[in-house]
């Protein structure tokens, strides 16, 4: 009797990652299961030293930590759903993905431990990927999100896009490093919307050292002065706009207690997205949720209108207001 050989992978320290993802790129994953485990990685540690950061923590910090769950998110609705948002993730999801950020007590000293939240991220690509892919998806994000290399190389960029006199530039060993990133990510198309939202996070990071006098991450320090002309403006915000028109019910989801989540695609352009059930009037959500129910089991296009909230032609929030019943095909 044939058995199905398993390999196992543990990946305790950014050392042993940037390897394996070496060894990815050259050789593919072993034929087979895998078995990926994570022990004590990610995890990236960093000092912020200053008045403001003696025992006390920072509204600029702050907002660091949220953006940062936020995108951990994102990168998790992109790779297992597709989508450009973490819009209509379970509870168990968003709990599955949950940073644990340590504070020691009288300290500035901050650690983002990503472990939980990438065991969550593994559980949810498994299947959907093949061992090659998964090995190029789980490494890619872990290290572009938990390592120091990445953030150095983020704000070497910035210094030289403002033409400012860095002290401290990558070495030979980290530019080759960088290489592997960008290897993997085409490779895998996926982690590049990936790296450009981590790119935002180290924006908010820049943000919260000018509050310091320096920030501090493994040997690299990066002075407040320094920081404040490496700030960029933040990304392109989404804008409001109206998506009425006809659609393809493709999905309705009852299980979050945020209300129901209805999955469309678009008659007109294709464009396929969720959008949340207007739940202000229970009795009118009632009847049109009745209407895109019976639409979705008898494969008809529905009228409806839908307000949302779009980024470069990628719909990151809908709200279903009303159904057109005197529209519907």
């Amino acid at each position: 009797m044939n058995t199905v050989q398993t390999t196992e992978f543990i990946i305790d320290s950014d050392n042993s990652a940037w390897e394996l993802l070496e060894k990815t790129l050259r050789e593919g994953a072993p034929e087979g299961l895998l078995d990926i485990r994570f022990d004590g990685w990610p995890k990236l540690v960093f000092c912020l030293k200053g008045d403001k950061f003696d025992s006390s923590l920072t509204i600029k910090t702050m907002n660091y930590f949220v953006e940062l769950q936020r995108n951990i998110n994102c990168s998790y609705a992109q790779l297992k759903y597709n989508r450009p948002n973490a819009i209509g993730l379970s509870n168990s999801e968003r709990d599955s993905l949950e940073l644990i950020v340590k504070v020691d007590k009288g300290s500035s000293i901050f650690e983002v431990n990503f472990q939980q939240a990438f065991e969550g991220l593994l559980k949810g690509i498994v299947g959907k990927m093949t061992g090659t892919e998964m090995l190029y998806t789980i490494l890619g994000v872990g290290l572009i999100y938990g390592t120091v290399t990445v953030l150095k190389n983020y704000i070497d960029q910035q210094g030289k896009n403002k033409q400012i006199d860095m002290i401290q530039a990558l070495s030979v060993q980290e530019t080759e490093k960088m290489k592997l990133i960008v290897e993997a990510a085409k490779r895998q198309p996926q982690l590049a919307p990936i790296y450009a939202d981590a790119e935002e996070t180290y924006n908010d990071l820049l943000r919260s050292t000018i509050e310091a006098d320096y920030l501090e991450v493994g040997k690299y320090r990066l002075q407040r002065d320094i920081a404040e002309q490496m700030l960029r403006q933040k990304r392109e915000k989404s804008v409001e706009v109206q998506l009425n028109g006809y659609y393809r019910i493709l999905s309705v989801d009852s299980s979050k207690k945020e209300g129901f989540t209805v999955g469309l695609r678009s008659a007109d352009d294709q464009r396929e997205f969720q959008a949340v059930l207007d739940d202000n009037f229970v009795f009118r959500r009632d009847a049109n949720l009745e209407l895109i129910k019976n639409a979705e089991w008898g494969k008809t296009d529905i009228h409806l209108r839908i307000n949302g909230k779009e980024l470069r032609g990628a719909i990151q929030q809908a709200t279903i207001i009303e159904v057109i019943i005197d529209n519907i095909k």
